[in-house]
């Protein structure tokens, strides 16, 4: 199971393709090597200085606040479109700018200076660099935000806990100059202040160290059942065209992978339950936190476009069996136009819808009923 954290910085910069470093650097008029460079550097700067200002509880309700008002809408399209010429971009531009101000503060000429010296790199062409990258930064936050639950605490210890792994992908010159050096002479000091009070603690631990035992047993169980009943298990999945996703251990997209990735098992048709594909009542319109879920299927199919599959809809027994068929049908089809606007060739999805018919628990109880309203993904060509 691998920590988000330690991942970041490598599922940011998947979405910074080749060719969005092609218009990099034609927008900014600069070599495409160095722009090149400077992309791999401004995320991981830039993921440091957030961790850095979500160190305090002002600073991590401030950003929770800027990564709340972002767009998460379609990232890949937001990658594609940040560096052509128009008036969103000048409007971004401006965001982004003034993210930088608010994170930075003072020490924003300072951090630009240092990142276009260290690459190679006009001021001007590293601020423009940051600003774009910065709100792109902020949208990937909110996709994190909403999939997990988070809130600006729990955000603020997503990026500070792991903090180091942004920074050694820096070149440690310019992580000295950009100061994010300093976390670890804290760590030291406050490793040595630990030290000292072990020294007359440890006799009333070791008289304590049973209870103690017991209680981080029992909160560890706890906590692993959190982390599931949350969807945290988390694990990372490199795709044939090199994305990387966060999936959860033994859901759908984790499950969909390693089939459709396993090329001895051609056992079709095989079906497979949306985990996190919900809608509002009796419509067809997702709710919010169900467009990751898609996004991430629109991910998974580019990676492997041989694939063909079938969507189907199904519903509890609640209501009018001829609407219920209506609205599964319609659930199904809006899934579809979904992934066939991103760019998913149409002939590759149909769709069907079984209202209530299907059932596959009882209709008897809240948690039968929950797992009747259902949506399926049936891969019917790997």
């Amino acid at each position: 199971m691998a920590d988000i954290t330690d991942n970041l910085a490598d599922l940011i910069r998947a979405y910074l393709t080749p060719e969005v470093i092609d218009k990099a650097a034609t927008f900014l008029g600069e070599n495409r090597g160095a722009t090149e460079k400077a992309m791999n550097t401004a995320v991981p700067a830039l993921l440091s200085a957030f961790s850095k200002f979500a160190g305090s509880n002002t600073g991590a309700n401030r950003l929770f606040e800027l990564v709340k008002d972002a767009d998460a809408s379609d990232l890949f399209s937001t990658a594609s479109s940040l560096f052509t010429s128009n008036q969103t971009t000048d409007s971004r531009l401006n965001a982004g700018k003034s993210l930088l101000d608010t994170v930075l503060g003072n020490k924003r000429s300072s951090f630009v200076d240092s990142i276009a010296e260290s690459v190679g790199m006009k001021t001007s062409s590293i601020l423009s660099l940051l600003s774009m990258i910065g709100t792109f930064i902020l949208g990937f936050l909110r996709k994190q935000v909403n999939a997990l639950g988070l809130n600006a605490a729990s955000l603020g210890h997503l990026l500070t806990e792991q903090s180091g792994s942004f920074t050694r992908l820096l070149p440690a010159s310019l992580a000295s100059s950009l100061g994010f050096d300093d976390g670890a002479s804290a760590s030291k000091r406050a490793d040595n202040e630990i030290s000292g009070i072990w020294k007359w603690l440890l006799p009333l631990l070791l008289l304590l160290g049973a209870l103690i035992l017991a209680i981080i047993g029992l909160k560890g169980c706890c906590n692993q059942q959190m982390m599931k009943l949350h969807g945290k298990a988390l694990s990372s999945i490199t795709l044939p065209d090199g994305m990387k996703l966060m999936v959860t251990e033994g859901g759908f997209d984790y499950n969909l992978f390693r089939f459709l990735k396993n090329q001895a098992d051609t056992t079709v048709s095989r079906t497979f339950v949306f985990d996190d594909l919900n809608f509002e009542f009796n419509s067809s319109n997702l709710t919010p936190e169900s467009k990751k879920t898609v996004d991430d299927l629109i991910i998974i199919l580019r990676a492997f476009p041989t694939t063909e599959a079938r969507l189907e809809g199904h519903t509890d027994n609640v209501g009018d069996a001829a609407i219920n068929l209506k609205v599964s049908k319609d659930r199904s089809n809006m899934v579809k136009q979904l992934l066939v606007n991103a760019g998913i060739v149409d002939n590759r999805l149909t769709t069907n819808g079984y209202g209530q018919d299907r059932p596959i628990d009882t209709n008897d109880t809240e948690a039968g009923r929950a797992r009747n309203r259902r949506t399926e993904l049936v891969v019917t060509k790997k």
